[in-house]
This record gives structure tokens, C-alpha cells and sequence, in this order.
């Protein structure tokens, strides 16, 4: 059975605990580590005579699966390459953004309004260190100097990215040098949705990761991970 407030629907409602489901077990940390739990069985049962081995390993997530697909790609060292769509790495500026839209108290009687939403009963220290150590916009961020803050995810339309946070991908990888390729696309007239372009460019990415992992083998060298 499905539990609504363990959705990001269910954030906009007043039950300050389904902020902190989102992210643990019934959310984006749950559904990450079930992937890993997934991942260590799957060739045991799609293989049972071990004709076949597996060694590569994508992850793919929409929404609430985007944000789990993230944390896969930063923690679980067997998925090389992702597509994430609508999915957010920023974990505490999502929720911050969905609070809004509530009447929890820590909202609307701080002023300015969700100035003191940290470290709340919704967001109490002990859950925002944890999301620390997993949150990948918290890993990368504090690896370098990306000045203010963006304004955090909204739903529905969304404003035309400032320049900052279109190079906001490119600074958090530049580090990283040829370890990551990382592709950014926006569809300017999608909302919500998985529209036919997204698919496009999905089956477009994943036939180009696989094909480089079938070349970097035969080469026997490392292949570059991709997001």
C-alpha cells in the first residue's frame, strides 16, 4: 500500500514527520539503499547458472526516484552512470520549498516566514546533520565556493535558470576533471512530466554510456563515470 504523506504531496500537509519519511526509509534514502540490496542479488536470479555476469550498472529515477538516483550515483560504487529527471540534489532546499506551502508553525511564525525551519521539530539537528552526510548537494557544495544559494526547486513553471545556476553542474564537476561527464538538459516546455523529448534523450545517453563502457573494455582502460 501507498502512504500519500510519504510523497512529496504528502509534505504539503501538516505532519512535520513526513518531511523526515521522505528522506528515510519509505524515501530517497530507502529506495537508494534497496537498489543497492537489489543490485547485490539480481544476477543470482536473472542468471541462476551464471552464463551471464553482470558489470555494468545504470540507475534511472523520476521524481522522488531522481532524488534517491542521485544519492545511488554519489554512494553506491557499482552504479557508473544515471539519468535524472526531476530529481533534485539539494535535499534541505526541496523540503525548505515544499514547507513553504504548509502551515507548520516553524514556518509561519518565524519572520522572515521559514527563516527558522532548520533545526525545527520539522527539520530537528540530529535529521539535518544526517542528511548531511548523504545529501549530494551538501558533498559537492562544500568542496567549493559556488557564492549565494539558488533559490530552491519550485513546482510547476519554472523561471529560466540565471546564468549561476546553469553553471552551477559544470563548477560542481570541474574538480573532478574527466572522472564525471556530466550532461544538463532542460526542456523549457515540460512541467512535471516525462515528455517524449526526456525519453529521446534518455535512450540517446544510455545507448552512448553503454557503448563507450563496450569500447574503454576492449581498450582495457577506465571508462569515465556519466551523469
Amino acid at each position: 500500500m501507498a502512504d500519500p504523506m510519504n510523497s512529496l504531496a504528502g509534505v504539503t500537509s501538516n505532519r512535520p514527520p513526513s518531511l523526515k519519511n521522505l528522506f528515510a526509509i519509505a524515501g530517497i534514502q530507502g529506495t537508494a539503499r534497496d537498489t543497492s540490496l537489489l543490485m547485490d542479488y539480481l544476477g543470482a536470479f536473472v542468471f541462476p547458472s551464471d552464463d551471464c555476469k553482470i558489470t555494468e550498472n545504470l540507475v534511472l529515477g523520476v521524481s522522488l526516484g531522481g532524488h534517491a538516483a542521485w544519492s545511488c550515483l554519489l554512494h553506491e560504487p557499482r552504479v557508473s552512470g544515471g539519468v535524472v529527471i526531476i530529481g533534485c540534489p539539494d535535499y534541505l532546499n526541496l523540503m525548505t520549498d515544499r514547507a513553504s506551502l504548509s502551515k507548520l508553525p516553524s514556518w509561519t511564525k518565524s519572520s522572515p516566514p521559514g527563516s527558522q525551519i532548520l533545526y525545527s521539530e520539522a527539520f530537528p539537528r540530529s535529521f539535518v546533520d544526517l542528511v548531511k552526510q548523504y545529501d549530494p548537494a551538501s558533498l559537492l557544495l562544500s568542496r567549493i565556493d559556488c557564492g549565494k544559494a539558488s533559490l530552491p526547486v519550485r513546482e510547476g513553471p519554472l523561471p529560466h535558470p540565471t546564468e549561476r545556476e546553469q553553471q552551477m553542474p559544470s563548477r560542481q564537476t570541474a574538480g573532478l576533471r574527466t572522472a564525471v561527464s556530466f550532461e544538463d538538459i532542460v526542456d523549457e516546455n515540460a512541467r512535471h512530466e516525462v515528455t517524449p523529448r526526456m525519453a529521446e534523450d534518455v535512450v540517446r545517453f544510455i545507448v552512448e554510456t553503454l557503448a563507450d563502457t563496450v569500447v574503454s573494455n576492449r581498450k582495457i582502460s577506465l571508462r569515465d563515470s556519466k551523469i
